[in-house]
Parts: C-alpha cells; structure tokens; sequence
C-alpha cells in the first residue's frame, strides 16, 4: 500500500540575498511533501529526541544561521519519521500556519496507524540549493530532495518482525520552503513541492 501525499500550496517567491552552494546532506529518516487536504485537529504535544544528529551545513555567507536552523528543522523531522508520537512540532513550525496543521495532522496520522522508519531502510538526502532572505524575520529556503526510506506500519514499535511496508517508494525533487522567526527560532510556515519524480534521483546524488 502507498501514501502518496502532494502540495499544492502556492508560494511566492521574490526577494534578494539568494546565496548558492553545493553542500549534501544525507540522514536516515522520512521526510512527506504537505498535502492539499489538511484536517483541523489539535496540536500534538511532543518531547524532542535525540536519536540523531548532523552537522550544520557551511559556506552560506550572511546566510549561515539560516542555513544551519534548516538544517536542525530537517533533523528534528528525521526523528519524528521513527517517532511520531514524540515530534517537537512546536519547535519546528510556525503556530497558526500551513504547516502546523500539515505536521500536526501528519503524526496523529502516522501515530494513529502504527507508522514509521527504520534504520537501514532506505535513504534520505537533501540539498540547500539557494536562500532568499525575504525580511529580517522570513526567508525562502530552495532544496533538491531524494527519499527512498521505507515506512512501516509496525504492530509492534517494539520489535521489526511484523513489520509491513507501508509505503517504499523512491521520490526526488525540489521543494521551497518559507520559514519565520517564532520565539526567537526559524520555523517552517509553509512548504511547496515544484516537481517530483518517482524511481529516480533528479539532484544527481552520488550512491
């Protein structure tokens, strides 16, 4: 069975200070594109893990702290593929946006159904293509995204022999992201997925 989920939010995208760069990231973990469909539910209270961890990317100039704060956001949703039930959706998303909903919705979802990535299933990498700093407290993070992590639907979180797969297709693409300052923090408040590909790698990602 498949879960094929789509955004067809619109994003505007303008503004100067776009810094480009080569850096690779690769991270085992899940990481969904927003869907069109986003039920209203209440907010998920979460505890952050710390199963993983990466380093924060370099050569982005003025750019850098919004470079590395991306990157912490994609870690923490790493964790949340292999842990719905404990995702820090607060800390990643911006209260009262799209993607608030989207995550929120995502993890009951996934909690609800037993849902999540394994270790050694599968590859998530990304790539910070360009910033476009929009005002001191927004800006737009551009990215190519290749993701072929298993998820599973797990009768039991405790163990992998029943495992199913739920869901193992291999997807690339570019994805923009608005992020915000919240408290302090850069949080997602939106993200678009422009193209996607099933069964191949569009970044060009060494295997």
């Amino acid at each position: 069975m498949s879960l094929k989920m789509r955004c067809v939010v619109a994003v505007i995208l303008s503004g100067c200070g776009g810094q480009s760069g080569a850096l690779v990231l690769e991270i085992p973990g899940n990481l969904a594109s927003p869907s069109s469909t986003i039920p209203t539910i209440n907010d998920v209270t979460s505890v952050p893990s710390s199963e993983t961890s990466i380093a924060p990317p370099i050569g982005f100039g003025p750019n850098q702290q919004i470079a590395s704060e991306f990157t912490r956001l994609i870690n923490l949703r790493v964790q949340c593929g292999r842990t719905p039930a404990r995702c820090p959706i607060e800390q990643m998303s911006a209260p009262a946006t799209i993607y608030r909903r989207y995550l929120t919705a995502l993890m009951k979802f996934r909690f609800d159904n037993n849902l999540a990535t394994r270790p050694n299933a599968g590859k998530f990498r990304f790539r910070i293509e360009s910033i476009d700093v929009m005002s001191p407290t927004s800006a737009v993070v551009h990215t190519c995204i290749f993701d072929s992590l298993v998820v599973f639907d797990s009768g039991q979180l405790d163990t992998t022999r029943d495992d199913i797969v739920f869901n193992d297709d291999a997807i690339s693409g570019h994805t923009t992201w608005q992020i915000v300052v919240d408290d302090g923090k850069w949080k997602w408040s939106d993200a678009t997925s422009t193209d996607k590909y099933f069964g191949k790698d569009i970044c060009d990602f060494t295997s």
